[in-house]
């Protein structure tokens, strides 16, 4: 008798044991998603930095270089002259690259693969009607839906990735507008 009650008490710990696992299994799940999400925050936040830095150093070099291409065009320019021109039009090229990769940073990725059947996909979610998706949610089984989290934190982190690889090219673009805009300053200075 004795065994037979212990084995009852057992099998309720055994089976509690695994919910609080599956629980565990979708909270970090759910954990992963919001950190993959605060990535992609942090990139569009970097990124949207990088575009008003661009325009500023656009801004002023317009302003600053009126008849640029004249002087590097003439030939009877001093030289000190033709060189902080093109120092100015090259800066001008890196900065406009550096604003295409912080443009192609925070534009929003919409060619994911199809996912009909991941609930935490948007697009998924769009694509049916409301009460055919409260069903599929109704109906999803727990395994399931741990599947579907980490699936669509796999797709997030491979989106965050991409974002932070033209985040990147971005800055180094940048970096290079910078240095030239350092140089065409010091020869501008050296000609006075």
């Amino acid at each position: 008798m004795k065994s037979q009650t212990e084995s009852m008490a057992v099998k309720p710990k055994t089976n509690k044991t695994a919910q609080l696992k599956k629980r565990s299994d979708a909270e970090l799940g759910l954990t992963l998603l919001a950190h993959i999400e605060g990535q992609l925050n942090r990139a569009d936040s970097k990124a949207q930095f990088t575009l008003t830095a661009n325009t500023l150093l656009i801004a002023s070099a317009t302003l600053l270089n009126n008849g640029v291409a004249a002087t590097v065009l003439d030939y009877s320019a001093p030289p000190l002259s033709r060189a902080a021109g093109i120092s100015a039009i090259l800066m001008f090229i890196t900065l406009l690259f550096s604003t295409v990769y912080s443009l192609l940073a925070v534009m929003p990725k919409l060619t994911l693969p199809a996912k009909d059947r991941n609930v935490f996909f948007f697009g998924a979610i769009m694509r049916t009607d409301e009460k055919t998706f409260i069903e599929r949610i109704r109906k999803t089984e727990a395994k399931e839906f741990d599947d579907m989290v980490l699936s669509e934190t796999y797709a997030l982190a491979g989106i965050a990735q991409q974002k932070f690889l033209h985040i990147k090219h971005s800055h180094q673009f940048l970096l290079v507008a910078v240095a030239l805009w350092a140089v065409m300053q010091l020869l501008i200075m050296i000609q006075k």
